[in-house]
């Protein structure tokens, strides 16, 4: 299948599984350079993805949610807190598929999928 527009993208990702999700957000940091991990877990705690690129690590939460539930975006953000600690991260991030109006919560960047490529071609 040929994904063309944001749409078809976000259909797609409907249709498959979370790994699905996980997956292509690694492979959009891999051709920014980083090297990724995927599915780790650590002290009973699962991190979604793990990149590394000149000494900096970054920890990856991907979230496929159907809304943009403010709620549920603060509780994420405290436990991505919790992961960044615990394999000493320089960074914490959330993918979504969802645009929020809160770009950052405590530390913890949230990034949509559509806006990823930018945000690391920012970096």
């Amino acid at each position: 299948m040929r994904i063309t527009n944001e749409n078809e993208l976000e259909e797609f990702l409907k249709k498959t599984g979370w790994q699905s999700f996980e997956k292509l957000v690694a492979n959009i940091f891999e051709e920014h350079g980083y090297s990724t991990k995927i599915n780790t877990v650590l002290k009973n705690t699962q991190i979604d993805v793990i990149a590394k690129k000149y000494g900096k690590k970054i920890v990856i939460e991907c979230k496929k949610w159907k809304t943009n539930n403010s709620t549920k975006i603060k509780k994420e953000t405290t436990k991505q807190k919790r992961r960044v600690e615990l394999i000493n991260a320089d960074e914490a991030i959330i993918v979504t598929l969802k645009e929020f109006k809160e770009k950052e919560i405590n530390k913890v960047k949230i990034v949509p999928l559509n806006k990823l490529n930018n945000y690391l071609n920012l970096e």
